[in-house]
């Protein structure tokens, strides 16, 4: 900083970044602070890393790890030989959970900053992750890289590049991150500026797991960071066959003292109740005994005050003996019970929002649901609970006779419309009944057929807030989208037919039901050559639905439901209401007419009721094709049908975020999972 010397001259210049200044002496005139505008970059990055620690603060709350601070384990380098050579590494890493400081700077400390945690099941791998995370965001500096935590079970090596799969995530965690724009969220990727921290190698399947380290070490530069965290077995086949993850620190759990797991057992436990505790602080502390095997790991510490800090049982009935012999007994003991014992108090807390509720379930009908989930999971060879994927446990007539039955509450009132105009004559009854039951048929036959295809939710329409001025603006922009779109296709439709005769105008007004009940039964080629008009006409409705929201939240499966729920309905509504309200309308019944009528006297003037139902109604069933292809329907339908026979509740959303709130469920992304994959399997085997 200088100060000229001269009167009349006098003022004052600063170079460079301070977070303070202070001025000493006189003051002569006004003071200015101009600031230099951040690079776009500084921006994104700022963005993402509030929007990244805000999730996972959020999530780390939900799963107990911060009240009142995390379990202390103690994580060290490990033994076993399936490290990269130590001049390669050059550092280590150790540290305790409880110490998220000390966490930070070990890591910062790799000179490659590169992390390989394994454990056991249930030696607190992710939540290593997550605390990680949290701590590198704390005091993140200018241009660090951020941490972003995805589940590397969703990536698969031999179709996406490691970057190009970061960036699919990206968009799908965060949506509001597009608003950003897609190549300033490339260039954060290709040049460093994530830190990749990959949760659960032991999810990808067996077969894949040994690529994936070795794609990993194709596709990162000397100078990429990255975080992953696997089972230690699954790491060691996985390195055998295929390589080590080049210049990582591999470090693993070590077993919980005994004074860290008393004191954290203290430290959650009401104090009314903290008396019941001592028996088994007794023999935790002599490290004899069933108890003191099973609490060395800290998913079952933290079982057991979870349990009994809600329980009416006293957690003395631990140090029974005669039924619990062991410590594997042990652990299965409070597995087991830690379902029950989340529902004994009937109510859990509402989650934050316009719509929360405080709800109950009853345990034993809570148990039941949690277990036809982890049976469902099982069945699909998966971790993960998406909603989408729930379908696979419905048999496919009941879309069938949903689909069938929707068409027919769809077109029946349109036609009831049409015969009170009491001037219809029978040929057309005969015409609309057929139209009908063939429309219904068809689409009867469309749903049978897409319900075991794989169809991923429509995550285009980004909605800010439930009756946002901008949700209403988006909702209404993409109808008159569709509106218009359609109404032009009718127009080069007028165009192409207006000299046809009137059967192959016959043909082109059923063409649609039929190419949706025929389509997916003919061959591969053969569909993708017929269906490509339907597919673009597909692109072209759905693009630029969405609206880009004002932060960088996460998503959530809520979300993704409400999403697909207004892309889908927006598109079966804008279909009969384009057929309906347009003068191409008239147009179009006029050469229909004309074709049938060639003395021309018969004029839109002399239209009838019926005639304004007929087109409204073939809109109805094109949108109702859509409709029924949706995600959202095969959920509806679904959840309807497991309703009806008591497998699931029939509020389910409502139910995983309770379960949620009560450490049963967890939430990734836009998926539920089980609190550990250990109670996944405990509730298989009963």
């Amino acid at each position: 900083m200088t100060e000229d010397t001269r009167p009349d001259q006098m003022r004052n210049h600063l170079s460079g970044k301070a977070k303070n200044v202070v001025q000493a002496g006189h003051l002569y005139g006004d003071v200015y602070f101009h600031e230099a505008m951040p690079h776009p970059r500084d921006l994104a990055l700022h963005d993402l890393a509030s929007a990244v620690q805000n999730h996972w603060h959020e999530e780390a709350a939900h799963r107990g790890l911060l009240d009142p601070a995390p379990l202390a384990v103690a994580w060290t380098k490990t033994g076993e030989p399936i490290a990269d050579h130590a001049s390669n590494i050059e550092g280590s890493f150790c540290g305790r959970a409880d110490d998220l400081t000390g966490l930070a700077r070990s890591f910062r400390n790799l000179p490659r900053r590169r992390l390989v945690v394994l454990g056991g099941g249930g030696a607190g791998k992710t939540t290593l992750a997550i605390l990680l995370v949290l701590a590198l965001l704390k005091d993140v500096e200018p241009r660090e890289p951020i941490p972003v935590m995805v589940s590397i079970a969703s990536w698969d090596p031999h179709q996406e590049h490691l970057h190009t799969w970061l960036v699919r995530r990206l968009e799908e965690e965060y949506p509001g991150i597009r608003r950003l724009g897609r190549k300033t969220l490339e260039a954060l990727v290709s040049e460093r500026q994530v830190i990749p921290v990959l949760d659960g190698l032991d999810e990808v399947p067996r077969i894949q797991q040994a690529s994936v380290l070795t794609t990993l070490n194709r596709s990162l530069t000397a100078h990429d960071p990255l975080v992953l965290t696997c089972r230690t077995a699954e790491y060691t086949a996985a390195v055998h066959a295929g390589d080590v993850l080049s210049a990582a620190a591999i470090v693993r759990a070590e077993p919980v003292v005994p004074e860290a797991a008393v004191a954290y057992l203290h430290a959650g436990t009401p104090p009314f109740r903290a008396h019941q505790w001592e028996p088994v602080y007794d023999q935790i502390r002599a490290e004899t005994g069933p108890v003191a095997e099973a609490f060395s790991s800290p998913l079952i510490i933290s079982l057991a005050r979870t349990i009994y800090a809600r329980s009416a049982s006293s957690p003395a009935e631990l140090l029974d003996t005669g039924r619990l012999s062991t410590g594997w007994s042990v652990e299965h003991f409070l597995l087991g019970a830690a379902v029950p014992s989340s529902y004994e108090d009937f109510l859990a807390p509402a989650t934050p929002g316009p719509n929360s509720k405080k709800v109950g379930y009853e345990p034993g009908r809570a148990v039941m649901w949690s277990t036809f989930i982890a049976h469902h999971l099982y069945w699909l060879n998966t971790r993960d609970f998406a909603w989408w994927q729930l379908k696979y446990a419905v048999p496919r007539f009941v879309f069938g006779v949903a689909g069938g039955a929707l068409t027919t509450l769809i077109l029946f009132p349109l036609l009831a419309l049409g015969f009170a105009d009491g001037n219809v004559g029978p040929d057309y009854l005969k015409a609309s009944l057929g139209l009908t039951i063939f429309s219904a048929y068809g689409l009867s036959a469309w749903s049978v057929i897409r319900s075991r295809r794989p169809k991923s939710p429509h995550r285009i329409l980004a909605r800010p807030s439930r009756g946002s001025t901008s949700s209403r603006i988006s909702l209404l922009r993409g109808l008159v989208r569709i509106v218009l779109l359609v109404t032009f296709s009718l127009w080069l439709l007028i165009a192409s037919v207006a000299f046809m005769p009137s059967w192959v105008l016959t043909i082109l007004l059923l063409l649609p039901t039929f190419s949706l009940s025929v389509l997916p039964w003919l061959p591969p080629k053969v569909r993708r050559f017929v269906g490509w008009p339907i597919g673009k006409l597909w692109m072209r409705i759905t693009r630029g639905l969405w609206s880009p929201v004002a932060d960088l939240d996460v998503t959530n499966p809520r979300k993704l439901l409400q999403s697909d729920k207004s892309v889908a309905l927006l598109v079966f509504f804008a279909f009969p209401v384009a057929m309906a309200a347009f003068p191409a309308l008239l147009i179009f019944i006029d050469v229909v007419i004309a074709h049938s009528d060639p003395s021309g006297s018969y004029s839109v003037s002399h239209f009838s009721f019926s005639d304004w139902v007929v087109m409204p109604g073939i809109g109805a069933t094109i949108g109702t094709g859509f409709l029924l292809d949706s995600a959202w329907w095969n959920f509806v339908v679904a959840r309807l049908w497991l309703w009806l026979r008591g497998r699931l509740p029939l509020r389910l959303m409502r139910f995983l975020d309770d379960g949620r709130e009560r450490q049963v469920f967890r939430q990734s992304g836009t998926v539920y999972q089980f609190r550990h994959a250990r109670l996944h399997d405990r509730l298989l085997h009963g």
